[in-house]
């Protein structure tokens, strides 16, 4: 009952403190409700109690999609103040182009996890009983949030174009 909100918390203050603002760093946030629906989605299927070891597993696939989130937002980011684009469709164009540019990286990422899970799963050894709970919403995670990969350039580009609507920020300055 303390651990994962306390989990949950300390990983928006670390998004928070590296990109100090909130708007981005509830967009990388975001994915951890995705991620943990594959992961309860998987429990239901295997037919697993919650139990110690399944919180761990949340824990774990909550940091490794946090962190799928903050690759791509940082490259977001980077492309916007290194192209600065002038209009709404050039925008558009770079966040298109910065997100399809990290997928391949991100894809990977989470195919070596999948994969490293895969033997846990299979294990009837001695320790299985214990891992087993631990790989489940991490591997349910994992398949669920290849979906984030697309979702967080589109929620970027939408608070973006928000923010230009409203006058907020300029074309020119996107770090406000």
């Amino acid at each position: 009952m303390i651990l994962i909100p306390l989990s949950l918390l300390i990983n928006l203050l670390i998004i928070y403190f590296n990109f100090r603002l909130f708007s981005l760093s509830s967009i990388i946030f975001s994915v951890i409700s995705i991620a943990a629906s594959g992961g309860l989605i998987l429990l239901w299927l295997g037919g697993f109690n919650s139990s110690v070891a399944v919180w761990v597993g949340f824990i774990a696939l909550f940091g490794i999609a946090v962190d799928d989130g903050v690759v791509m937002m940082t490259f977001l980011k980077d492309s916007l103040t290194n192209n600065t684009p002038k209009d709404w469709q050039s925008l558009k164009d770079t966040i298109s182009e910065a997100g399809s540019r990290r997928i391949r990286p991100l894809v990977m990422t989470t195919t070596t996890t999948v994969i490293a899970l895969l033997p846990v799963m299979w294990a009837t050894g001695q320790g299985s009983e214990v891992m087993k709970p631990m790989a489940i919403p991490t591997l349910g995670g994992m398949a669920i949030e290849l979906i984030t990969l697309f979702i967080v350039p589109v929620i970027f580009s939408y608070v973006l174009e928000y923010k230009i609507k409203n006058k907020e920020i300029e074309y020119e300055n996107f770090n406000d």
